[in-house]
């Protein structure tokens, strides 16, 4: 290895970790490429897919990771498959957060990886989980659930999710079809701690709070919102959870806890390319100034705002109301967008239903 990647490792391990290290890799991936060093270049890029993802930026670990998948499959000896393909789990699960991915692309990615999987000799179990996945977030809730009920009768093997994986996967679609009983009963090992993972229970609180509002367990959901938030806020890839969570104190009218959390993460909205993570947090962030322009009709707002939303003013003093307009029609337009790739309009359904958790039906 050359000195000059000596010194760029070598800030890469000085540079604390966060966002300041996406750009140091990147760096690192530019030298690789100028070399023409395909070994390092896709050793690098594998670990800059796994922070991008980690990091709240997975566009750009999509087209890293679609980089390395083109070099294995000229060159199998540049990875281990089956590492390869658990990095392939991440991508695919991040893909239909982004508009611009259409649907024919998604499932052409999901089959790609059904392939790939049965050349590695396993079930059809983990293809079937991801399409239950792609289906999910893509609106089609019954098909979704067809498959997951595919998947669950088959036995786990060395590509399955982690059981809290599997259970947070299980629970979310139960709460977008309404099932809140059966989710609220699915999720009680995860809810009393006996099943977690790394992003579990971080993902599931957001799905929990909605059921029990639905309920009538507001208490309960007030005290999950909280606790929720805490073991989310700091990590960017939580941006969609943490707007779903946000519905809670703005159903009880809470509004320092919300305009707080409306200020600490806006500049992450700005920064995410993931269209779907923006609406929920933009549809939230919405419904909060809706929710105070109610309250105090006329009353003006103190907050300051990233200026490439679009909307910033001087002296940082809004009327609720225009804010509320402005954020509502950044998520309508994120609805519509996702509305014509999904071919159905399950956004609007979404639209309504955080009314009803926000207490603004």
């Amino acid at each position: 290895m050359s000195s000059d990647y000596d010194s760029i490792l070598q800030r890469l391990n000085e540079v604390p970790p966060g966002r300041e290290r996406i750009a140091v890799f990147e760096e690192l991936i530019r030298m690789a490429d100028s070399n023409k060093d395909v070994p390092m270049a896709y050793d690098v890029r594998r670990d800059y897919c796994r922070l991008c993802c980690e990091e709240g930026a997975p566009e750009k670990g999509i087209v890293a990771f679609s980089w390395c998948l083109a070099q294995f499959d000229k060159d199998p000896q540049l990875d281990d498959e089956h590492s390869l393909i658990w990095q392939y789990k991440v991508i695919l699960e991040l893909i239909p957060i982004f508009h611009t991915v259409s649907r024919d692309q998604i499932v052409k990615l999901q089959e790609d990886m059904a392939k790939r999987l049965e050349h590695l000799g396993v079930s059809e179990r983990t293809a079937h989980y991801y399409r239950s996945w792609n289906l999910m977030r893509m609106g089609d809730y019954d098909q979704a659930l067809s498959y997951q009920e595919t998947y669950m009768a088959m036995a786990r093997d060395s590509m399955s999710d982690c059981k809290a994986c599997e259970a947070d996967r299980q629970v979310e679609l139960l709460v977008r079809m309404h099932k809140d009983e059966e989710a609220l009963k699915l999720a009680k090992p995860i809810m009393s701690g006996r099943m977690r993972c790394g992003e579990v229970p971080e993902f599931t609180n957001a799905h929990l709070v909605k059921a029990l509002i639905r309920v009538g367990k507001e208490a309960e959901a007030v005290e999950l919102a909280k606790s929720g938030y805490k073991i989310a806020h700091g990590e960017r890839k939580y941006l969609g959870t943490i707007g779903d969570l946000l519905l809670v104190p703005i159903r009880v009218r809470d509004f320092q806890t919300g305009l707080r959390q409306i200020t600490k993460h806006l500049p992450w909205v700005v920064d995410s390319a993931a269209g779907e993570l923006k609406f929920r947090f933009l549809h939230a962030a919405s419904l909060y100034f809706e929710a105070f322009a109610a309250q105090a009709p006329g009353k003006t707002i103190k907050i300051r705002l990233p200026e490439s939303l679009g909307i910033a003013q001087e002296g940082d003093q809004y009327e609720a109301a225009a804010l509320a307009e402005a954020f509502l029609k950044q998520a309508q337009e994120f609805a519509v967008l996702f509305n014509r790739r999904n071919g159905n309009t399950r956004y609007d359904q979404l639209i309504a239903d955080n009314r009803v958790i926000a207490g603004l039906a």
